[in-house]
């Protein structure tokens, strides 16, 4: 009786709206395209550590502030999706390409403005303490990659359309292109291979740029092709509609200054801590390396959640959205707790991959860090699922506040520790999980506080 029991909940939780089924259909080509610039970040770390560790240290720090650079117009543009599944729970096929095409008119106005940040870049990275081979690398590497943003914000506003109408596969389709032209661009560029020049990490950026472009290419002609011509007259969504484009500021803004708080806070904790010493910086970099693993293809079912979640409140079955999202939950859990089994046992092992398998400094630290982290990875799936129908629904005030706190009060404590009271690294890490771990327990609060089913974001 018990095992029919147990087997009945199993099939009630996998069929239907909102069921595993459900979310795995829309998921697991968003999970596979995250983990795609997953591949891509490990790869470029991995081969510049062969070249030397301020390079590798470099690609996490000037990767991560050239990113900042862009998160406020990220976020914003990524309200996209949920708009985009908002409309199609109506069936208001037309204003859902209508969303992208106001994404599209807003990067134009966007991308000019991120040239602005580059004479500064070198002033921003002394300011954090770096300096020599370190600094050099890091700013090689930012100015490369925020001269191509164009690039990223034009792919986030077709993602997320695609995302959105609940055809994330376009998206994966092209991101797995991007990886398998990536690879093999960055090893001959990083290295001077098949008659390319030696660029180190300058060679790495363009790489990434390349294979950007290639995969923005996919998207657009995708988004003209003749059945989305037909179906959403895509063909027409590239004009202002003042309406929309209120919609997407409205509920936009709050939603990148949320990311880019979050990034922010974030990096500015991992520049402070790589001013602890080249172990320090070496260590953080192997270990967010590993980390990434786990929360990137998080981000994945984030994103299917805001889809699924936006499409189902469009309806208005928001029953069905909450149940897509503890389903979400599920296989966000299921998933984090493999990878924390294996961190467990197997991190000296993963962290000697970045020292060429020798046991070093930089990669005892990082094991020990790796370690600590496996104990916010599960709560950090609790952040990620429930922003996703927070974002979905427009319930967005609540997590830029919170955000705020968490990750800058990270970066405060961290500076405070580091500079002041001289705290060893692994001390400062700890102060990071304890934040992380209350940030995934008050998402889940305000889930369960309701506020999230009173917000309107398309009326």
């Amino acid at each position: 009786m018990q095992k029919h029991s147990f087997r009945h909940r199993i099939q009630r939780s996998w069929q239907g709206p909102g069921g595993v089924r459900e979310v795995l259909i829309q998921a697991v080509p968003i999970i596979i395209t995250q983990s795609t610039d997953t591949i891509l970040m490990f790869t470029d770390r991995y081969l510049l550590a062969k070249s030397s560790p301020e390079e590798m240290a470099a690609a996490l720090s000037g990767g991560l502030t050239a990113f900042l650079a862009i998160t406020l117009f990220f976020g914003l543009l990524s309200q996209v999706n949920a708009l985009a599944g908002q409309f199609t729970g109506r069936k208001a096929h037309r204003e859902a390409a209508v969303s992208a095409g106001q994404g599209i008119l807003l990067t134009c106005v966007f991308a000019p403005l991120l040239l602005l940040t580059l004479p500064w870049a070198r002033h921003f990275f002394e300011f954090c303490g770096h300096e020599g081979k370190l600094l050099e690398f890091e700013v090689t590497y930012y100015k490369i990659l925020v001269a191509g943003h164009i690039i990223t914000l034009l792919r986030c506003v077709f993602a997320s359309f695609f995302s959105g109408i609940g055809r994330p596969a376009i998206v994966m389709k092209s991101a797995i292109v991007g990886v398998i032209l990536n690879i093999p661009c960055s090893y001959a560029l990083i290295f001077g291979k098949w008659g390319l020049p030696e660029l180190g990490i300058a060679g790495a950026a363009y790489a990434t740029v390349f294979a950007s472009f290639c995969v923005l290419c996919i998207l657009i002609w995708q988004y003209f092709s003749h059945s989305l011509r037909e179906s959403h007259l895509t063909h027409l969504s590239l004009r202002l509609d003042p309406s929309i484009m209120k919609k997407l500021m409205r509920f936009g803004l709050p939603a990148g200054f949320e990311f880019m708080i979050q990034l922010s806070g974030f990096n500015f904790f991992i520049l402070l801590f790589a001013s602890a010493g080249p172990v320090a910086a070496a260590a953080v970099t192997i270990t967010f390396s590993w980390e990434l693993l786990c929360f990137l293809p998080m981000t994945g079912i984030q994103i299917a959640v805001v889809s699924l979640s936006g499409k189902f409140i469009g309806m208005g079955k928001k029953k069905l959205a909450e149940r897509a999202t503890y389903n979400a939950l599920k296989l966000a859990w299921v998933y984090t707790s493999c990878l924390v089994i294996t961190y467990l046992i197997f991190a000296e092992q993963f962290c000697q991959v970045f020292t060429q398998d020798r046991l070093t400094p930089a990669s005892e630290l990082a094991s020990h860090m790796l370690r600590i982290a496996c104990l916010y990875m599960l709560f950090d799936s609790l952040h990620l699922v429930f922003s996703g129908i927070l974002k979905g629904a427009g319930d967005l005030l609540y997590p830029a506040i919170l955000t705020f706190i968490i990750f800058w009060g990270a970066s405060a404590l961290a500076f405070i520790e580091i500079r002041y009271l001289h705290l060893e690294p692994i001390l400062v890490w700890w102060t990071f999980t304890v934040l992380v771990i209350g940030m995934g327990l008050l998402y889940f609060l305000r889930f369960k506080g309701g506020h999230w089913r009173k917000v309107n974001l398309i009326h």
